[in-house]
């Protein structure tokens, strides 16, 4: 193909046309020249470049979706532990509180965050120990142990509360510690319960004590009703004697007169300890409530001259039988009785 161009010159007097043909050769079998070329290279270029921006955008999206996820999933898991989590740097400071913890000790990560010691959940009483504990642990020449140890919190109303802490260094990716990362648990429930089985368990030994102990007043009792009898027959046997003498001493006859009377007692004591210790099963039966009283009333006596205590007896008369388990309501009267008294000698 021939390019042409014609241009008219007006000289004075004369028109001059002025007419350029291209030098006719042949057309290139690629680019017809080298701007269209340039121009197809760089728009291939650039088709290239945005196939790579946008594949890369959507790699950048689905990484930041994953992060995403992910970091929703650890704020799920932290917001459902009932384990507080706190980490500290290498001074002292908090930089990190789960909710847990924040609910634990009543506190907002606020309050907790970036304070330096005494930390507001310090007891002010043990602060000082506290502190030269942290000093130690920060420092490195005092490791904590795996299986954690116990201290003492305080919430934000003051209340003080046992916990478990268990410690772990943090390390970051360049193998350096940072910190430490600690585990509290709240053992408030864990010591009640001990405590609950330590009472629990207290009771049982005092009750087996108790058992024991009216085993041998059972014994006790077997034993001594015989020497009592014997003590009781021999007195009123000199009484007898006594009293066919031509002329005994009055003191004497007074003498053996009380110590007939003192066996006769020991024995109606020893008898009821016999009755109130020994095991049986339980029955009911229709007793009066005179005969209730009377069968608790020397041991009440015994304890009420040990407290200078007076007992004095107003049952009514033509009161109706009861039916009980005799054996349980005298405790129950005797449990009253003695704890009447004890009552009066501490007022």
């Amino acid at each position: 193909r021939v390019f042409t161009a014609q241009q008219l010159l007006d000289l004075p007097g004369a028109t001059m046309v002025l007419r350029m043909d291209s030098w006719r050769r042949p057309e290139p079998d690629l680019f017809p020249n080298f701007m269209t070329a340039l121009v197809t290279l760089m728009s291939i270029a650039l088709v290239t470049v945005l196939f790579m921006l946008g594949h890369d955008t959507r790699r950048r999206l689905r990484v930041e979706e994953d992060l995403a996820d992910a970091l929703a999933f650890r704020k799920a898991m932290e917001d459902s532990l009932v384990t507080g989590l706190r980490a500290r740097d290498l001074q002292g400071r908090t930089t990190y509180v789960n909710p847990a913890f924040c609910q634990m000790v009543g506190f907002g990560p606020e309050e907790l965050l970036f304070s330096g010691p005494p930390a507001p959940y310090w007891p002010p009483e043990m602060a000082d120990d506290y502190r030269k504990r942290q000093e130690v642990r920060l420092a490195g020449g005092n490791s904590p142990p795996r299986e954690g140890f116990e201290s003492v919190f305080m919430r934000k109303d003051g209340t003080r509360f046992p916990v478990l802490i268990i410690e772990a260094p943090l390390i970051n990716a360049q193998g350096l510690q940072t910190g430490w990362m600690s585990a509290v648990l709240d053992i408030s429930e864990q010591r009640r319960v001990e405590e609950l089985s330590r009472a629990s368990q207290e009771r049982l030994q005092a009750t087996a004590r108790l058992a024991t102990v009216g085993e041998m007043a059972s014994l006790l009792s077997h034993e001594l009703n015989q020497p009592l009898a014997a003590i009781a027959s021999y007195a009123n046997g000199s009484m007898n004697l006594l009293r066919d003498a031509p002329a005994p001493a009055p003191d004497l006859r007074v003498a053996m007169t009380r110590i007939a009377e003192q066996a006769e007692r020991a024995g109606r004591v020893i008898k009821s300890v016999h009755d109130f210790v020994r095991r049986r099963d339980q029955a009911r039966e229709a007793v009066h409530p005179k005969a209730l009283v009377e069968a608790v009333l020397p041991l009440v006596n015994l304890q009420a001259r040990k407290l200078g205590v007076r007992v004095e007896l107003r049952i009514p008369e033509g009161l109706p039988r009861v039916l009980c388990d005799r054996t349980m309501v005298e405790q129950v009267l005797l449990n009253l009785a003695r704890n009447a008294m004890q009552a009066m000698d501490e007022a």
